[in-house]
């Protein structure tokens, strides 16, 4: 559905959202905020891009970062990479948390410079536990879910702009759910509001499979192979 379709059938599925309750204005920033929090949740939009590492620099802010200051919303499933020099090969990074860093390697912030191993996202800056030993460009290789961009005309869609790719079709209900949710508060129904939550978490966790889901892996014979043959 483009932004026109969004509007007009938020208003039919519940015919209490008159304007002058949700004024067009006010619902059309829920639809956008509806949009960009499906984005996160299916991750349905991904993008990747590689950025220089700096020696001894371990704090990295997304912000400056060309491409990322502009589109980052998530960092994706897939780890991060780094690697040591023009020469070498990419190498994934192990996801970790500060918590887990402060734990498990309470010395991390004075680890002197070298390779890194592990990393983890603190908007809006992207920490590994230590920094590379020599500037490297193109160090390390980022892969995040991006933000949608927002609707302003009427003919946009919600996941491209101009247009729409037929697997997008179907997150137009789940933006509704989160319409349906969010507003709530303007008819007054607050008891409604956690079952509205929920209907819209469950739907986003079901659309979320099947962004992930990989059809070419599935009915390849040689992709579904993942050991060697037991010989008796």
């Amino acid at each position: 559905m483009n932004f026109e379709s969004l509007l007009i059938r938020a208003r039919l599925d519940n015919p209490q959202l008159k304007a002058n309750v949700c004024p067009d204005s006010e619902l059309q920033k829920v639809i956008n905020q509806g949009a960009q929090e499906v984005a996160r949740l299916t991750g349905c939009l991904k993008n990747n891009v590689k950025f220089d590492a700096d020696t001894g620099i371990n704090r990295y802010d997304i912000t400056t970062i060309d491409t990322l200051k502009d589109e980052y919303l998530e960092i994706d499933k897939t780890p991060m990479l780094f690697r040591e020099d023009s020469d070498s090969d990419y190498l994934p990074l192990i996801p970790k948390s500060r918590k887990w860093l402060d734990e498990y390697h309470p010395s991390w912030l004075n680890n002197d410079s070298g390779t890194p191993v592990y990393y983890f996202d603190e908007a809006p800056y992207i920490y590994t536990d230590r920094g590379p030993t020599s500037d490297v460009t193109d160090g390390f290789w980022i892969f995040y879910i991006k933000k949608p961009t927002p609707m302003k005309q009427m003919s946009n869609f919600p996941f491209g702009s101009s247009s729409e790719l037929p697997q997008f079709e179907r997150l137009s209900d789940s933006i509704l759910l989160y319409v349906n949710w969010k507003t709530l508060p303007f008819l007054g129904k607050r008891d409604d509001f956690k079952l509205a939550e929920n209907a819209f978490y469950k739907d986003a966790a079901s659309k979320e499979t099947f962004f992930n889901r990989r059809l070419d892996i599935k009915y390849d014979r040689r992709a579904r192979f993942t050991g060697p043959k037991i010989r008796g």
